[in-house]
């Protein structure tokens, strides 16, 4: 359990904690005349609880992934799905988040959910951001105009070929569907192992399906226990101290 290997790690306030325990102890074998002088001693005592930085660097991957089992594990045991933790994180804990191909999964989730026009408008959000960033004076309905006739300014042809190639990445818009492709490419391996011969094209079809509100259950559980898991890394941030 994670409160196990908390307490071995936090091994000082383990040992102010078991002080009346010590008292206890010497007063059964010293004598009860002794409690007071036993009490004075051990309220002028300083405990050192000291811990190799490498060892303590163990112990806090070992809390991590307890901590991660605790909170996912009955998840995955209640939907009954034939999945490890490995398999929505990639590693052994909820730690570098931005890595878990369960993101993949909600990513896919969510463009799907907001439909073409919704991915369209996201698209040319993101069109604008790059171009303002090399002609800051445009904007959002000049941009617009540009997406829709194709027209650059003059200027463009100056530019290095990298900003040319990204601006024109966000004018084309058949990529707004390969990014769509792309996702779900992504996040096949994981959907298919909840919602079984899921394509892009099927997926649709899936939704009034069982499995598909095990993904979702899924999906929920997970954002809750990446939440409670930030939680717990702030309420222990001194762990991580350096």
């Amino acid at each position: 359990m994670a409160s196990r290997v908390l307490r071995f790690i936090d091994c000082y306030e383990e040992l102010r904690k078991s002080i009346p325990t010590f008292i206890e102890a010497f007063v059964t074998y010293y004598g009860e005349e002794y409690r007071k002088e036993i009490e004075e001693k051990f309220s002028q005592a300083i405990f050192i609880g000291y811990q190799d930085p490498e060892y303590i660097k163990t112990s806090i991957i070992t809390l991590e992934k307890e901590k991660t089992e605790e909170l996912l594990s009955p998840l995955i045991l209640e939907l009954g799905l034939d999945l490890s933790i490995r398999d929505l994180l990639n590693y052994s804990s909820l730690n570098f988040s931005n890595g878990h191909p369960i993101k993949n999964m909600i990513d896919f989730y969510r463009l799907h959910g907001i439909g073409l026009e919704g991915r369209k408008e996201e698209f040319i959000t993101a069109g604008y951001e790059e171009y303002k960033k090399h002609y800051p004076e445009t904007s959002e309905e000049e941009y617009r105009e540009i997406f829709k006739t194709k027209k650059l300014p003059e200027s463009f042809d100056s530019l290095a070929d990298n900003t040319k190639f990204n601006i024109l990445y966000y004018l084309d818009e058949a990529n707004i569907d390969e990014e769509y492709k792309e996702t779900f490419h992504k996040a096949r391996t994981l959907i298919n192992s909840i919602i079984p011969n899921t394509t892009i094209n099927n997926f649709p079809e899936k939704i009034n399906s069982e499995e598909y509100k095990k993904m979702l259950l899924l999906i929920k559980g997970y954002l809750d226990a990446l939440d409670e898991y930030q939680k717990f890394k702030e309420e222990h941030k001194d762990l991580y101290a350096e």
